[in-house]
């Protein structure tokens, strides 16, 4: 059985030689063996048989296999574990509760991901102002829009607690909620679709609903109208108006999410 090495003759290949001879005869010992110790001395190990390097082979591709199937794993874990979690989405009317403040969603982004909801319960009916200089002064809560502004103001008055019972009672509420501005008041007061839709909630979660148009009842905004009266939501005659500052009105309280 001839041994060829790069297509040539083993002349010269080998640290043995057997005279001008071009091959080896892998059945005679001496040959054999001298041809098997060559060999280890240059490649420094034993000769695999055929079997052991093919167990080396697999046994390498099962380690690689493994190392990226645990590299593909972590890999989805930290994506798992940096996407942000999915945020709920509102609608009209839905119940809201952040574990923090609790009301009906009366406003809302086409998202779903932000807007105002209304607090469960109404004020007891208050005055604007309970002090007799502040119920001819203006203080410039004029905002048709943000109530929260306006609140703010409020907030900034010497002992408004004393003087404003009905912020008072919004403030006891948590900071994030407010009096609504006038416009804020219109929403959920005077259109029909979005009192029904907010009632329905209110009711099966223990609120108090928000009484229908024709009703002789008053909502206060904190929006002022003037030195002596602020504007109010009037559901008898479904309007707004001016109201003096030391009537006695209801209140709903709002916040935003």
């Amino acid at each position: 059985m001839p041994i060829v090495l790069d297509g040539g003759s083993l002349r010269g290949w080998f640290l043995f030689k057997f005279g001008a001879i071009d091959f080896i005869d892998i059945n005679q010992d001496r040959q054999y063996n001298k041809l098997i110790s060559d060999l280890i001395s240059w490649f420094g190990t034993t000769p695999k048989n055929k079997t052991e390097e093919e167990a080396e082979v697999e046994e390498k591709t099962e380690e690689k296999t493994k190392e990226k199937t645990e590299e593909k794993a972590e890999e989805k874990a930290a994506a798992e574990e940096e996407a942000p979690t999915p945020k709920h989405s509102y609608k009209l009317g839905d119940y809201y509760d952040d574990g923090n403040k609790q009301g009906v969603v009366f406003e809302v982004s086409a998202d779903g991901q932000h807007g105002k909801i209304i607090y469960l319960k109404e004020s007891p009916r208050l005055k604007w102002t309970a002090d007799i200089v502040e119920q001819n002064k203006l203080i410039k809560t004029s905002d048709r829009y943000k109530g929260a502004h306006n609140t703010a103001m409020i907030k900034g008055i010497a002992n408004w607690r004393e003087k404003y019972p009905l912020f008072a009672w919004c403030a006891d509420l948590g900071d994030e909620w407010y009096i609504p501005a006038i416009e804020e008041l219109r929403v959920f007061t005077l259109n029909n679709k979005v009192c029904e839709a907010i009632n329905n909630t209110l009711e099966k979660n223990g609120g108090d609903k928000i009484s229908p148009l024709g009703t002789f009842v008053f909502y206060w905004s904190s929006t002022e109208k003037m030195a002596n009266c602020s504007w109010m939501v009037n559901l008898e005659l479904a309007g707004t108006g001016g109201n003096l500052k030391s009537y006695r009105n209801y209140a709903r309280a709002i916040a935003i999410f």
